[in-house]
This record gives C-alpha cells, sequence and structure tokens, in this order.
C-alpha cells in the first residue's frame, strides 16, 4: 500500500539527490488536481451505462477512459499554466465538496 513511500526512502538512503519540482512537474500535477474531479464525474456519469454492461464492456470503458484521461492530462499539462488550473481545480473542489455535503450529488 505504501510503496512509493518505500521506493522513496531506499532512494534517499541510498545517497540520490532529491531535486526540487520544475515548472513541468507543477504543470502536471496542478492538471491532476483539477482533472481527478471531472474523471470522477465522468465515472459517475457513465455508471448507468456500466452497471448493465457485461465484463468486455466495462473493461473496454476502463482502458479507453484510463487512455483518454492521459490524453487529456498531457495536452492539458502542456498548454494550461498551473496557477490556472489550480484556480479550476480549487473551484470544482470547493463545488463538489458543497454537493456533497448537501446531499446534491446524487440527484
Amino acid at each position: 500500500m505504501l510503496f512509493w513511500l518505500y521506493g522513496f526512502i531506499a532512494r534517499v538512503t541510498l545517497g540520490e539527490q532529491l531535486t526540487p519540482a520544475d515548472r513541468d512537474d507543477y504543470r502536471l500535477w496542478s492538471a491532476v488536481f483539477f482533472l481527478l474531479p471531472v474523471g470522477v464525474a465522468a465515472i459517475w456519469l457513465g455508471s448507468g451505462l456500466l452497471n448493465r454492461a457485461n465484463n468486455l464492456v466495462v473493461w473496454l470503458s476502463v482502458v479507453l477512459g484510463a487512455l483518454i484521461f492521459y490524453i487529456i492530462w498531457a495536452i492539458w499539462a502542456r498548454f494550461v499554466p498551473a496557477a490556472v488550473s489550480f484556480i479550476f481545480g480549487a473551484v470544482i473542489w470547493i463545488a463538489g465538496l458543497w454537493m456533497a455535503w448537501h446531499g446534491r450529488l446524487w440527484l
């Protein structure tokens, strides 16, 4: 479960130098901050189809959804600045949490 932490500790103990994040790192992970709730919303919207689908359709949906998410992530991180992603991400996370708190997600 914490394999990334074990890998990080192993890399540090073996003497690997830690480097500060650069602009590309900030752009990639701020894009994830925005696109993660968008992807969750897409899964929620498609759940009606997936409830009635067979195994092949579910597998194909997961693979194509991951591919589409990766492509959108790469394009978004390439052309949208990190500050814009953080602002959009903050708005969508606040809206999603507000809707979940007030029970409006399941309508």
